[in-house]
């Protein structure tokens, strides 16, 4: 599989500076898992065009979206009722 170019916003450099640093390293290797194959443990959010949630852990979940099909914008990141939040309002 091709690999993606990964883009991170300003939110999700945010939600990512609150985690531990357990969490974090999680994360990371979540997006590199992400970034060679965009379905693993990924689900499209209900009622969002073009929004997909991949689980990191049992309480972490990311955010984020295609700009293209070699191109992955990663939005937000936190516990995994974000997607509950009125974080999804914005997006």
């Amino acid at each position: 599989m091709d690999r993606h170019e990964i883009f991170f916003t300003g939110k999700f450099e945010k939600d990512f500076e609150k985690l531990s640093k357990q969490d974090k390293t999680a994360v990371l290797e979540k997006i590199e898992i992400l970034n060679n194959n965009s379905r693993y443990q990924t689900i499209k959010v209900k009622g969002k065009e073009n929004l997909y949630r991949t689980r990191v852990n049992d309480s972490i979940r990311l955010l984020w979206k295609f700009r293209n099909s070699q191109i992955i914008v990663i939005l937000r990141v936190g516990h995994h009722d974000i997607e509950k939040q009125r974080i999804l309002e914005k997006i």
